[in-house]
């Protein structure tokens, strides 16, 4: 009937949730396809950011208002499906990962072909929706990204674990790192290459 929830918790208990009443959603938008959401640094805006975990199969994205939904920025679409997007930590600028493929079974086919023919990173002024410079091509599929808190880096990590650093105020890359964890010629949707980056709080270190 809808009302409970169970869930399987890691110290073996299952725990049934009873639902609250009365808290529907404040707006519903269609995205076309699975998505996590990216939050801007100041709260205000959200960003259907997709998810490269999962068959992914949104091809564009578009920044909204957090309290009501209405577009803040025109739609942006990178060229093919959307794997990851994030804000930048001022809010200026947006980043986005995308394959180069816009069908899944396509990508399937590209996502370990070398020098952007898998996909590219791509640094967007999203008020505006005009790229900041040409999309930048990366090793393999590009999977995941993070910004360092100072702005001063783009991490991207890639698939067959190659994560790439970028410069995001000229699109350079800073530097080139092998994590050593190889995918291929496994899907690159398990867990162990999803394409998750994050930086720690002061900029020193990189975890994927």
């Amino acid at each position: 009937g809808g009302g409970l929830i169970a869930t399987a918790q890691w110290d073996g208990r299952i725990v049934i949730w009873r639902l609250p009443t009365g808290n529907r959603p404040r707006f519903e938008i269609t995205i076309g396809g699975v998505s996590l959401i990216a939050g801007s640094p100041d709260r205000r805006y959200v960003l259907p950011s997709a998810t490269s975990f999962r068959d992914s199969t949104m091809l564009m994205t578009q920044v909204r208002e957090a309290n009501d939904g209405p577009p803040a920025g025109p739609i942006l679409s990178p060229g093919g499906i959307l794997c990851d997007a994030v804000f930048s930590p001022d809010g200026q600028s947006l980043a986005t990962a995308s394959s180069a493929a816009a069908t899944v079974e396509e990508r399937k086919k590209v996502r370990f072909e070398p020098d952007g023919r898998a996909g590219s990173v791509q640094l967007w002024d999203w008020r505006r929706g005009e790229r900041r410079f040409a999309p930048l091509p990366m090793p393999t599929e590009p999977r995941g990204l993070a910004f360092r808190a100072d702005g001063s880096m783009l991490a991207a990590a890639c698939a067959d674990g190659l994560v790439m650093l970028l410069d995001p105020a000229t699109g350079h890359v800073l530097q080139k790192l092998d994590s050593g964890v190889r995918s291929k010629p496994r899907t690159p949707n398990l867990w162990f290459p999803n394409g998750l980056a994050v930086f720690s709080p002061d900029g020193l270190r990189l975890a994927t």
